[in-house]
């Protein structure tokens, strides 16, 4: 069977312990109560840092297919001409990705990109 001193001390130890484990368990309750908030402001700082690139991206991408355009038109010699802007800047994208950093490569596709803060 069970040992009756053993079950005493049990018993005194779980009597002993029982305020700190409320605290510990209040304390839980508060935090996890608080996690959802400060998940729900991480989300939205990720939000606005995501719309923050994203706008970006697209000025980058309007600026570049801009002066893209005038520069071919200038200097085509044909009237009607067809390029891709978006296939342009991928394919220099891919490129400044295999530069080395702070190169005069890199520095010379960061203009004509406009990429800043990277």
């Amino acid at each position: 069977g069970i040992n009756a001193e053993y079950m005493g001390s049990s018993v005194k130890i779980v009597k002993e312990m029982m305020p700190s484990v409320c605290l510990i368990l209040l304390a839980l309750s508060v935090f996890s109560s608080a996690f959802p908030k400060l998940e729900k402001n991480n989300e939205n700082i990720n939000a606005d840092l995501e719309n923050h690139y994203q706008r970006a991206l697209e000025a980058a991408i309007g600026d570049f297919s801009q002066s893209m355009y005038v520069h071919l038109a200038q200097t085509s010699g044909e009237e009607n001409f067809v390029f891709s802007p978006l296939s342009l800047h991928s394919a220099l994208t891919l490129l400044y990705l295999g530069t080395k950093d702070n190169s005069v490569t890199q520095q010379q596709l960061e203009l004509a990109m406009g990429i800043v803060n990277i």
